[in-house]
């Protein structure tokens, strides 16, 4: 019970938010196919040539290492590294002491899965993200983790969770991800 406690509150830090869509697995809400695999495969099946313009712009850039900073939790400092390739996504936080971040606590937490690119979606505030759908399986079942994402100078964000059902409608510039 501890350890689904731990993922839910992961899975919460990390997407933000919780949520299995009502959309087949593969397409966004228009029925176009979303996941990095597909437009590998198959780039001009159902987009138009901008769109795979900007999508493979988005995996481009989005692809690789990246660190967020020392950051004080409810307890502890946690660290999280997260590894995105061409169509899956490996997240590893670690837990320290101290701001530091050079000793740990406990073995870190890690959550992994695919995840899915979508179309633009303007943010209330007027800012262009994509839309970013984590596809984890947890107990025998593929959570679908509805959230955008938006990388400017160097630094990956992610949304602000708005509730567990729906996809955020803002970007968290408060926390973000380097190389």
């Amino acid at each position: 019970m501890e350890i689904l406690s731990q993922k839910v509150l992961c899975i919460l830090m990390f997407a933000t938010i919780v949520a299995c869509a009502e959309q087949a697995p593969g397409s966004d809400d228009d029925g176009k196919k979303t996941s990095a695999l597909d437009f590998a495969d198959n780039p001009l099946d159902a987009i138009s040539e901008q769109d795979l313009i900007n999508k493979n712009i988005i995996f481009s850039e989005i692809q690789g290492a990246w660190n967020s900073p020392c950051e004080r939790g409810s307890v502890e400092y946690v660290q999280r590294h997260l590894r995105i390739d061409a169509t899956t996504f490996h997240q590893q936080n670690q837990f320290h002491p101290d701001a530091t971040c050079t000793t740990t606590t406990k073995a870190p937490f890690v959550i992994s899965g695919k995840y899915e690119i979508g179309d633009d979606v303007v943010t209330n505030s007027g800012s262009v993200a994509k839309k970013f759908d984590y596809l984890v399986e947890e107990e025998e079942t593929l959570l679908r983790l509805p959230d955008i994402v938006f990388i400017a100078n160097g630094i990956l964000y992610f949304g602000i969770e708005q509730n567990s059902n729906s996809r955020p409608n803002e970007i968290d510039f408060n926390f973000g991800y380097s190389k």
